[in-house]
C-alpha cells in the first residue's frame, strides 16, 4: 500500500505503508511517520522528501 501525502493541493508519495503522524514547522516544511518505519522531512516548495529516516 502506498501513501499519498497531500499539501496545498500537491500530492507527495514515499511512505509504503499507513502514516502515524504528521507535523508541520512551517508552510514548506513538515515531517511525517509511518508504519514503514520510516520518518520523512518535505519541503513542499521542492515537492519532494528532503531527508529520510529508517529504524
Amino acid at each position: 500500500m502506498q501513501i499519498l501525502v497531500i499539501v496545498n493541493n500537491n500530492f507527495h508519495s514515499f511512505h509504503t505503508a499507513p502514516a502515524l503522524d504528521v507535523d508541520c514547522q512551517s508552510d514548506t516544511t513538515f515531517a511525517s511517520c509511518s508504519d514503514d518505519m520510516t520518518l520523512n522531512i518535505w519541503n513542499v516548495s521542492i515537492k519532494t522528501s528532503v531527508h529520510n529516516l529508517q529504524a
